[in-house]
């Protein structure tokens, strides 16, 4: 009977894959307290700080941004550092912004890498950007190929918004109310995959849903992950929702375009083998085989990857803005005559989209006030010594503080003014340091230096393609007596509400929005 239960491979009785598992469990137990013992401290020399007597950690997951504010009021113009999620975290004064974003010693794919779990299954949208530090392939395919395909690719942005708002948001004249990160995830999706994938897939409706869904849920189950505690985020990724939904989607995901990837690759590889460039236009996997040059990538999380990088960052920059222009009423008139003024007279062009000064403007006071109060990741491969003889350790990460709250660069700073940076921009001397894509010491949003983010022009182009449709097809209102409660943070990011509504109705538009040209 006994050797009907147990066989040779087992010991003292216990099965041979019950011995794996354990064996399994043990190890990353050990390698869990083995790096919470020696990347979980805090970093000697600089101050911990936290608010309202709550531990380091808890005040950073909750309350971010007060704890960076408590922090520069009280060691002003000096290091310190906070408790996150993934390990301690040094906090910069932003004189220091110009010695960090450039210097190689300071990474950025490491910084994300640990941030965002890239070598987990389920995250490999961010491994395929963040793994290797000379691993450039999605950064070149937008800075690159992307970039300079705007002009080319505002055609299909202008098609895609026309029908895809029809679809969305609908044609009734009557008051309704609308979940708005709901729709305008929607909207954002199809506008960005006709970009990177074309027709029909950027109709697909199992494809939208999606990559929508596992590009906010990448953010979402790395920041429960972070609250996990380090030895046991091994082995509970496997048992938490958010990162068995995001696995399950990433399968998903290669199931629906791997054909298709297959096809375009191999389309790609003949095309430059013939000696001919891929189409300029919709088509990211073949810019990612042009500038792959020959390397294997997983190109399936490659167009994830796009898809995260543009979905869920472009939604949450919408929604904060749309609800910012309705709770200033009074700016949308402005906006409209600024629009109809524009596209009468440029049609759509990139110097109409330049032109939308006002617009502009608004996005990027939006941007101001809802961006974390600080900024350019960092993880150091090498012990760096700052100018003042300031000591960032091997192995250690940082932020550095923006001025986007800063009284005497932005007066009354918690003020929304939509007319902000068109008076900045009016300056001589510094007027092009205000626009939306622009990125200075002062002013982080999308970075700094080389790994400025890529892909802001795009997005630049994208939502003001989107706010002209918004504006000028639809009435937009608070649902009556129910302003939204719109947002909450996590790790400082702001987060809008994902249940917060407001109320829409179909006016007339001024102009034809489907119309290229002047």
């Amino acid at each position: 009977m006994a050797h009907l239960l147990f066989d040779s491979n087992s010991i003292d009785g216990i099965p041979i894959s019950l011995q794996v598992v354990i064996g399994v469990c043990v190890l990353s137990l050990l390698a869990g307290v083995y790096t919470f013992l020696t990347s979980d401290r805090p970093i000697a020399g600089f101050p911990v700080l936290s608010v309202d007597g709550l531990k380091p950690k808890i005040s950073w997951y909750t309350k971010g941004n007060e704890t960076l504010e408590e922090g520069y009021k009280k060691y002003t113009g000096k290091p310190f550092q906070v408790a996150t999620g993934t390990g301690h975290r040094i906090i910069l004064p932003n004189r220091f912004a110009n010695e960090v974003r450039n210097d190689n010693r300071l990474s950025l794919n490491g910084a994300f890498a640990q941030d965002f779990f890239a070598h987990y299954p389920g995250f490999e949208a961010i491994k395929v950007v963040f793994e290797h530090e000379s691993n450039t392939l999605i950064q070149d395919t937008v800075r690159i190929r992307l970039t300079q395909s705007l002009g080319l690719i505002t055609g299909d942005l202008v098609e895609e918004a026309t029908d895809a708002v029809h679809d969305i948001f609908g044609e009734d004249d009557q008051w309704k109310n609308i979940n708005v990160k709901n729709h305008v995830i929607g909207l954002v999706a199809r506008m960005s995959s006709r970009t990177f994938l074309g027709k029909p897939l950027c109709r697909n409706r199992q494809w939208l849903d999606v990559t929508s869904q596992y590009s906010i849920g990448v953010f979402l189950a790395s920041r429960e992950l972070r609250n996990v505690p380090v030895f046991a985020r091994r082995v509970m990724q496997y048992f938490m929702p958010s990162c068995t939904k995001v696995r399950e989607l990433y399968q998903t995901a290669k199931g629906l375009i791997t054909a298709e990837v297959d096809r375009r690759t191999i389309a790609a590889q003949q095309a430059l083998a013939a000696g001919k460039k891929p189409p300029k236009t919709a088509d990211a996997i073949g810019w990612m085989v042009e500038l792959a040059k020959g390397k294997n990538y997983d190109l399936v999380a490659g167009q994830l990857s796009l898809s995260v990088a543009a979905v869920q960052t472009t939604t949450e920059a919408m929604t904060h803005l749309l609800v910012d222009i309705v709770e200033h009423g009074d700016i949308i008139q402005a906006l409209r005559e600024e629009i109809i003024a524009v596209l009468r007279e440029h049609g759509w062009s990139k110097v109409a989209l330049h032109q939308l000064k006002l617009l502009d403007s608004v996005m990027k006071e939006s941007q101001r006030i809802h961006r974390p109060r600080a900024n350019l990741n960092r993880y150091a491969i090498d012990e760096v010594v700052l100018s003042d003889g300031t000591k960032i350790p091997k192995g250690s990460r940082l932020l550095v503080e923006t001025r986007m709250f800063d009284p005497e660069l932005f007066p009354d700073p918690y003020t929304f003014n939509p007319y902000r940076f068109v008076e900045l921009r009016e300056n001589k001397d510094r007027g092009n340091d205000w626009q939306f894509v622009t990125v200075n010491p002062e002013f982080m949003a999308f970075g700094l230096g080389t790994h400025a983010c890529p892909g802001r022009f795009f997005v630049a182009n994208e939502m003001k393609i989107a706010l002209c449709h918004l504006l000028l097809k639809y009435d937009w209102q608070f649902v009556p007596g129910k302003k939204p409660g719109r947002s909450f943070e996590i790790e400082a990011n702001v987060l809008f509400n994902p249940s917060a509504e407001l109320q829409i109705r179909r006016r007339k538009e001024e102009v034809d929005l489907s119309v290229m040209g002047s």
